[in-house]
């Protein structure tokens, strides 16, 4: 019998959460231009701080390993865990909504890339699925065709 310790770090941080679809900016207020969007209910790292321009608050996150700004009119800020562990692959692998081929597909890992990794593997129709921040979603992969690394933003390219 062989017994293995997994250990993951996982730390509290503040996240700001979009309570409707909203620009990403390169910078605070409507001049910058457009990083991509956050869907509604999707969050973001927090980084503490916030710039009035063009008549808003702007929150300072961090969005695809980049800085942002996202008007704090369409945001709420919780708690959340973010880990420092990264799921990268070298092959496109799908990641799914749940953990097994029967859920939906949100998207695939493009080979040399790498997503947050949650902490949570479970076995599932004989395979071992990884939890994964997707984009700023859920998802899930196959682990068997993922290597795990300490950093990661998300879509970080190996």
């Amino acid at each position: 019998l062989v017994l293995l310790q997994y250990v993951i770090e996982v730390n509290s941080a503040t996240c700001a959460c979009a309570t409707l679809q909203v620009h990403v900016r390169s910078g605070a207020g409507t001049k910058y231009p457009i990083l991509g969007s956050l869907a509604q209910s999707k969050c973001l790292t927090y980084e503490g701080n916030q710039v009035t321009a063009n008549g808003y608050k702007w929150a300072h996150v961090t969005y695809n390993g980049k800085t942002g700004y996202v008007a704090t009119n369409w945001l709420h800020f919780k708690t959340c865990s973010v880990t420092t562990q990264c799921a990268c692959t070298t092959t496109s692998l799908h990641v799914r909504s749940g953990s097994s081929t029967s859920h939906s597909i949100i998207g695939t890992l493009q080979p040399g890339h790498c997503a947050p990794f949650l902490g949570d593997k479970v076995t599932n129709g004989g395979l071992e699925w990884a939890h994964l921040d997707f984009d700023h979603t859920n998802g899930w992969a196959a682990a068997k065709y993922l290597t795990f690394k300490n950093g990661c933003s998300s879509s970080t390219n190996t």
